[in-house]
């Protein structure tokens, strides 16, 4: 690869993922089809997850076979996504998925938010929890609802049982930028 930087993950994965997230309604307070989806994709995949009442989920990711002994990941994201529509449109964000398309080097939805914020975050995750090609340490994925309207979601989660002592917040407003935090989970 140029500048000997060595890719993580398959972009064509994360789009892969994005795709399928963004046909799923996911406006915040309504986050159970999103993450019926998580909780399907830890399963299918024989991943640990625990999903809470409020629809948070966590999903554990053993590390790889020379990494056991690295501390853990923590990758946090949110599930819900800002809900805004052109005045003439007739969408529901309650039951309708977005209808994503690209235009030039664009991908963009008909009539409303593309659903990036946090979508990119989901669809990075599992594009590393799907990926066999990465070594890792042991990952805990946190998928929080509600972040766009009460935070309810990341106040009520229970993280009692991570272990990680580092956090990376797949949402942040400037892509130039990684946040890391350290925690005390």
């Amino acid at each position: 690869m140029e500048n000997n930087k060595k890719q993580i993950f398959d972009i064509n994965e994360v789009l892969k993922y994005f795709y399928e997230i963004s046909k799923i309604p996911r406006m915040s307070g309504k986050e159970e089809k999103i993450a019926d989806y998580i909780e399907s994709f830890a399963k299918n995949r024989n991943l640990k997850y625990i999903r809470d009442k409020y629809n948070n989920v966590i999903i554990f990711k053993d590390a790889t076979k020379n990494n056991k002994s690295e501390e853990s990941i923590i990758l946090q994201c949110h599930l819900d996504m800002v809900c805004e529509k052109e005045e003439n449109s007739n969408h529901d964000f309650e039951k309708d998925g977005l209808d994503i398309y690209i235009e030039g080097d664009y991908l963009k939805a008909k009539n409303t938010t593309l659903g990036a914020d946090n979508g990119i975050g989901i669809a990075i995750i599992l594009a590393i929890l799907s990926s066999n090609n990465i070594n890792h340490p042991k990952i805990e994925a946190i998928f929080t609802v509600e972040e766009e309207t009460t935070m309810e979601g990341a106040q009520k989660i229970d993280v009692s049982m991570l272990s990680g002592k580092k956090m990376i917040c797949l949402d942040n407003m400037n892509e130039e930028e990684l946040w890391t935090r350290m925690c005390r989970c």
